[in-house]
């Protein structure tokens, strides 16, 4: 992940990243292959989002057992789940805050369901309300521009992040959309009035669809790119950069960060 220095100054406001249990109390499908997890905890009622696509560390328990007990704050996560038992170890994975209600002191998480491939994939599949599952919060990478034309890319992974900014774009800002799913029954509502060029890849390899009409759509707006945020699978984030690096964007107003990788174990 690579993040603006507009990006790294806000994120350094959050100086503890506390982390604590939250209990799943509902489920509800949002598209083919994506579940919406509303969980709760106490902790939601002050949490304070950094920016729309909040990321926080999903702690996954080992199948069939209890998490373990964890530090109230920490300061690096992977260190801190190392110190842990093998046989009780959780796993780690990094999910986007879709939605926020401090009332209610709860979130929502949309996680993309692929079998057995991943330890979250494979806790989601079978989670049931009254699980336990652990949360260590993190930052957002997001950051508006100030004015100019921002460019957002996503695959189905990162539709979760890309909701909830087009839902908090600031009015007025223009705004290029691009999304690549696997097919039409991968898209999800998403409230707002940004126009998305959508991608259907099928079974073909990530950013197979989307990198090949980055130049017709993107060219006739790159005068007016002030930034962009670039997000999914890792050929389609990088690519995405190299391409408007390579049109002579400035790369220090490009965010971008492989969620996945294609050959590796996912969520």
């Amino acid at each position: 992940m690579a993040l603006t220095k507009a990006a790294r100054e806000r994120n350094e406001r959050r100086t503890v990243r506390r982390i604590f249990t939250m209990t799943l109390i509902a489920r509800t499908p949002v598209s083919r292959n994506t579940t919406r997890f509303t969980f709760t905890a106490a902790e939601f009622a002050d949490f304070e989002a950094l920016g729309p696509d909040e990321f926080f560390a999903l702690i996954i328990p080992v199948p069939g057992r209890d998490l373990p007990p964890l530090p109230a704050v920490d300061e690096d996560i992977r260190e801190i789940i190392n110190t842990i038992p093998e046989d009780v170890r959780p796993e780690v994975r990094w999910y986007t805050v879709r939605a926020h209600r401090p009332a209610l002191a709860e979130i929502d998480v949309d996680i993309v369901l692929h079998g057995d491939s991943g330890p979250a994939s494979r806790w989601a599949t079978d989670a049931e309300p009254g699980d336990v599952i652990g949360f260590r919060e993190s930052s957002a990478p997001y950051i508006a521009p100030e004015g100019g034309r921002q460019l957002l890319v996503a695959d189905e992974t990162a539709l979760p992040a890309l909701a909830a900014i087009l839902e908090q774009t600031p009015a007025g800002l223009d705004t290029v959309v691009m999304a690549e799913v696997p097919g039409p029954e991968d898209i999800p509502a998403i409230a707002t009035d940004v126009e998305i060029a959508w991608f259907h890849r099928g079974d073909a390899d990530p950013g197979s669809a989307l990198l090949p009409a980055l130049e017709a759509v993107v060219t006739p707006h790159l005068s007016a790119l002030s930034y962009a945020w670039l997000c999914g699978e890792r050929a389609l984030a990088t690519g995405s950069r190299r391409w408007l690096v390579e049109a002579g964007f400035d790369p220090d107003q490009i965010m971008f960060s492989g969620y996945w990788r294609l050959g590796q174990a996912r969520g």
